[in-house]
């Protein structure tokens, strides 16, 4: 009888354990291994860092009186053409990000060819920018 007892009080303890688990806030996120003021300016997104060339951005603006523009010459590094689809995003001073975000815009980029990427914050309070890159889908609503 006192083995059953025992028995049974480690099952049910056991069992109290295994309830209170599924309730378990999950576990904390981990720290990005990259430093935001680190992160790149020009994201190239799905391997297009191995197809496209970037050189030095034109910034004017941003300091509080006129809004932030930027223009990111590109190139194709093939012989052929490539359709990619770009944004801008703008970031204040704090890092924070201003809303609303830039509209992916559609570029044919032709083989070889020097073509340039333009975007410019919505007000004053832009002080830093970055450009993502992506294939081009068309189809998405994003």
């Amino acid at each position: 009888m006192k083995r059953l007892c025992i028995t049974l009080a480690l099952l049910s303890s056991l069992f109290v354990f295994a309830a209170a688990g599924c309730d378990m806030p999950p576990g904390a996120g981990r720290a990005d291994p990259i430093l935001r003021e680190n992160y790149p300016r020009i994201v190239a997104l799905e391997d297009l860092d191995h197809i496209l060339a970037f050189s030095p951005a034109d910034v004017r603006g941003g300091d509080g009186s006129v809004p932030l523009s930027v223009s990111v010459p590109a190139r194709v590094k093939s012989n052929d053409d490539y359709e990619v689809q770009y944004r801008f995003e703008f970031f204040d001073k704090g890092g924070r990000p201003i809303r609303p975000n830039m509209e992916w815009r559609y570029l044919k980029m032709p083989a070889r060819a020097q073509v340039f990427m333009e975007g410019a914050a919505v007000d004053t309070n832009a002080a830093d920018w970055r450009l993502l890159v992506r294939p081009s889908k068309m189809s998405d609503k994003d």
